[in-house]
């Protein structure tokens, strides 16, 4: 007779440590998605971090957008794969702003975030770690050539009441082509850079950009450009660059509005009247109004310039 014994080793205690959150998936889809994201002991899920996560057949990036105590029994939730981020994508003020554009275009908030990202990111390339505070001044060197040209009495003015010390504030700065509203600009500019701040300007169209840009670039010593012509390397390094703060000064399109500067200080829109601000396709929105909104939630000022009555 021979005794077989089989021994059984007790089951391993594996728990794996999840929070629900809706998450926002790049789809023509007006809804959020509940999911179970798993984390570790160190980790911190917020607003506006990637996850991989199962959607239908298909493996999708989605963002985070809030965490909830879902309605549905957590065993019926789909698990993410994976949390993509340390940090969020966005500073909050963007982040609420995509929410506002969401909420006041009725567009899906993920097609919205993917809006802004360079493909390196759609794809789930990591994002730049180690943003700097919003009181920081990059080491990034930086010069601002003097002014050549005298200001008149009205250019200086202008320069004066767009500078005070404000906040939150809508400025219209008018007058006719060859009038020196880019004087205005370079002035004003100077101010913001000078302490540390970044800045946007927006152009209607990317044919001006090579104009505006030389204007620019020969006062200050570093100026970037950001529209659709450029490729997606010279986007991502832009994008990130903004997002760490080594870039201080982009004169763009409409799609420069959703770069995640770590501290906004001003917004100019040039010709804000043109009507090539409209996105006609897609995503449609004002990046007039969505500018406007953008500065209120950052606490910046705001320059529309017109040469319109």
């Amino acid at each position: 007779m021979q005794l077989t014994s089989e021994q059984t080793e007790p089951h391993a205690d594996i728990s794996i440590l999840t929070e629900l959150w809706e998450v926002a998936i790049p789809a023509p889809l007006y809804t959020l998605f509940d999911y179970k994201i798993p984390i570790n002991d160190n980790q911190r899920l917020q607003a506006g971090m990637r996850v991989r996560v199962p959607f239908g057949k298909q493996s999708k990036i989605g963002y985070l957008v809030q965490s909830i105590a879902s309605s549905i029994h957590g065993d019926k939730l789909k698990q993410a794969e994976c949390v993509l981020d340390e940090t969020p994508l966005w500073g909050e003020p963007l982040w609420q702003c995509m929410l506002w554009a969401s909420r006041y275009y009725l567009y899906p908030l993920g097609e919205i975030c993917e809006s802004g990202l360079p493909k390196a990111v759609r794809d789930g390339k990591p994002a730049p770690k180690n943003l700097p505070s919003s009181s920081s001044v990059p080491e990034t060197p930086w010069a601002i050539q003097p002014s050549t040209i005298q200001l008149n009495q009205e250019q200086h003015a202008a320069v004066e009441a767009l500078t005070a010390p404000s906040g939150f504030r809508v400025s219209l700065l008018q007058g006719v082509t060859g009038s020196g509203k880019t004087e205005v600009y370079l002035h004003t500019l100077a101010k913001v850079l000078e302490n540390g701040g970044q800045a946007l300007v927006l152009i209607p169209e990317i044919a001006l950009s090579g104009q505006l840009t030389a204007a620019f670039a020969a006062r200050f010593s570093h100026v970037t450009c950001y529209h659709s012509q450029r490729t997606d390397k010279e986007r991502y390094a832009v994008w990130s660059g903004c997002r760490d703060g080594t870039i201080r000064l982009v004169i763009g399109t409409r799609s420069s509005l959703f770069l995640p500067f770590h501290n906004l200080s001003m917004i100019i829109v040039d010709e804000e009247h043109d009507t090539l601000y409209k996105q006609q396709d897609g995503f449609k929105y004002g990046a007039r109004d969505l500018a406007t909104k953008r500065a209120q939630l950052e606490g910046c000022p705001i320059v529309l310039g017109t040469a319109t009555d």
